[in-house]
């Protein structure tokens, strides 16, 4: 992890980490035990994982320290710095984006890349305190929404029927819907 595609590289280590159970490890919620419990040989473990992905440069840091969520705050302090800024670049590159006379599934396939990332640092917020306004529904049907037009606003001139069929829809169609009429 030079810092370049840290974002991207972060989310794929925290989906590894959750399919083995170990993401606590990162997250701060596994907490350091005696070195004799097997829940730091654990931590060992997914330390030397963490450690072994790392570029040369950033291995020696890694090195030196007892836990994983060390190395995690370290590398979170030094790259994330700029999570507006990688915002904002995500928001132009999805509003920049286009078609450009290739097929329609490659177009979809690099919003879709950019939509999980953008998601990943941005994501919806989740309601727990049990109200029943719908307001969290909204929020999600609203990104989805977005997620339509992104897609049609970025299609080539040759779609505008395509594109008046799916507008037309009420309820607007979510973004598979729509990518499987538009193709």
């Amino acid at each position: 992890e030079s810092g370049e595609n840290y974002f991207t590289e972060r989310q794929s280590y925290v989906n590894a980490l959750h399919s083995k159970n170990k993401a606590g490890f990162v997250d701060g919620t596994i907490e350091r035990l005696d070195v004799t419990c097997l829940t730091f040989q654990c931590n060992i473990v997914v330390l030397s994982w963490l450690t072994n992905t790392l570029d040369k440069e950033l291995q020696g840091t890694a090195a030196h320290t007892e836990t994983t969520r060390e190395v995690w705050k370290d590398l979170e302090d030094r790259f994330t710095q700029g999570i507006a800024l990688r915002v904002y670049e995500l928001k132009r590159a999805i509003a920049l984006l286009q078609q450009e006379k290739s097929i329609v599934a490659l177009h979809y396939g690099k919003l879709m890349s950019v939509w999980g990332e953008l998601q990943s640092l941005n994501p919806t917020l989740a309601y727990t305190c049990g109200c029943t306004c719908g307001a969290a529904k909204k929020i999600h049907n609203t990104r989805e929404e977005e997620k339509v037009f992104d897609f049609l606003i970025g299609l080539d001139e040759a779609y505008p029927t395509v594109c008046s069929q799916i507008l037309s829809i009420d309820p607007l169609p979510n973004i598979g819907r729509a990518y499987a009429l538009a193709a």
